[in-house]
């Protein structure tokens, strides 16, 4: 609040520097000592037998605790604000209200599962050359991976199976999305210098006439308090707004992996390829290899796990702003 009371000063000056911020001037000697009479709150005044006229407006005075009054500016924040000039030539507050927060989301995603171990070997099941590879537990043989095995099968038929996947991790990926919070107005206060001093009745005091782009004469104070009597238009503006909004930290299911297994059929120390086989394939054709290659291709997914928001946007430094209906 540091800023906002530095913006608060001059209202000190104001009260004395302009006595019709702070107190009613007495008619001339001989008068009956109310001064001029007014048309009544926040309106013109029209003078009275043998007293000070108001120059602008009669309005009533600030009780205690209360700050003005001011003339209000309010505004969408990309719009040019208004300045203190003319005759709202103080300084005042500038705040802001309609504190949009956005629609925060908190998600995770999960990179493809590395590390996976397919072992160091791929198993080929050898069939007759005549059957549609149909045997229910043929004879098998092992690969190297990444290596050149020599085979002794003579004319086989060959399936391979896929090998089993084991272990392997997932790296997590936030897909957070916090919106940075948005005002939605802008308001700016102006006090006056160019008030006559007196002119008003009992507790009113003399202030200058509203015009563009002020659209209300207000006072107001520090904190989200209710209004005095006959300031019935409550606006609450706020200084800023605190953050604390925070998504869960995000992890990875164990993957769900798999072994996806090619096998060359070769001759030749594996130089002349005659077919390649895999695991998702049921059969190669009738075939009489001297020798194989095995390569395996590892590839998983992993369940990302939720991530919950925490935390909530709130306005800071709230100051009311009671004006005249």
């Amino acid at each position: 609040m540091l800023g906002f009371v530095r913006r608060m000063v001059f209202l000190t000056g104001l009260s004395l520097a302009v006595g019709c911020f702070s107190s009613v001037s007495p008619g001339p000697q001989g008068s009956t000592g109310d001064g001029a009479s007014t048309a009544g709150s926040g309106t013109a005044a029209t003078g009275s037998t043998g007293g000070a006229q108001c120059g602008g407006v009669c309005a009533p005075a600030p009780p205690s605790g209360w700050e003005g009054p001011v003339a209000l500016w309010e505004g969408p924040p990309t719009d040019p604000p208004a300045s203190c000039a003319g005759p709202f030539d103080l300084e005042g507050p500038v705040m802001f209200g309609d504190l949009d927060p956005g629609q925060a989301q908190c998600a995770c995603d999960c990179e493809a599962a590395e590390g996976i171990d397919c072992g160091t070997q791929v198993e080929i099941e050898l069939y007759s050359p005549v059957t549609l590879c149909t045997n229910l537990s043929p004879p098998t043989e092992l690969v190297a991976i990444n290596g050149c095995t020599p085979l002794t099968t003579g004319q086989q038929k060959f399936g391979v199976v896929e090998p089993e996947a084991k272990g392997g991790t997932c790296a997590p990926v936030e897909a957070h999305d916090l919106p940075a919070p948005k005002w939605g107005m802008r308001a700016v206060a102006c006090g006056s210098t160019a008030s006559s001093g007196d002119g008003c009745e009992g507790d009113q005091v003399c202030a200058p006439e509203l015009a563009d782009p002020f659209t209300a004469s207000c006072i107001y104070r520090a904190g989200d308090v209710s209004c005095p009597l006959g300031f019935s238009d409550r606006r609450v503006r706020y200084e800023g707004f605190t953050d604390t909004r925070a998504c869960g930290a995000c992890s990875c299911e164990p993957p769900v992996a798999q072994c996806n297994a090619e096998v060359d059929l070769t001759t030749n120390g594996c130089s002349i390829l005659l077919e390649t086989v895999t695991s998702a394939q049921s059969c190669s054709g009738a075939l009489t290899p001297e020798d194989a290659h095995a390569t395996v291709m590892p590839s998983g997914e992993c369940a990302p796990s939720p991530s919950e928001l925490a935390g909530e946007v709130t306005p800071d430094g709230a100051v009311t702003f009671c004006c005249l209906p």
